[in-house]
């Protein structure tokens, strides 16, 4: 990757790549919230997380977005990190990767909608 362009082509494929796999519609954010619980737990049983059960649930939260509407929801992987510091509380991979996520959700219309997410 040597210019601007095919850093953006990158990103591009990668976007597109996740809209495929992403689900925009969900039964409830109660529900994939329960769904991302499950499949962390797993993968700190398989050892791929370093985070251990117990931080996983302290860390995973549901939250009503006053910004948005009463009927969206916000379910935090956690704290807000803009700023990508260590020093915040994250999940951790086994390889030392880390990470954090939040993902909106329109609880209004049935089923239930993702906005839009970040990691």
């Amino acid at each position: 990757m040597s210019g601007k362009s095919d850093w953006e082509k990158m990103g591009q494929e990668i976007q597109d790549r996740l809209g495929q796999v992403t689900p925009t519609t969900i039964k409830s954010a109660k529900d994939f919230k329960n769904q991302i619980l499950k499949t962390l737990n797993k993968a700190s049983d398989e050892e791929i997380l370093k985070t251990k059960p117990h931080e996983i649930r302290n860390l995973l939260n549901l939250e009503k977005s006053g910004q948005y509407g009463k009927e969206v929801f916000e379910i935090m992987g956690g704290q807000r990190n803009f700023k990508r510091s260590r020093k915040l509380p994250h999940f951790e991979r086994t390889d030392r990767c880390w990470f954090d996520f939040a993902i909106l959700i329109d609880a209004n219309p049935k089923p239930a909608q993702v906005l839009g997410f970040n990691f």
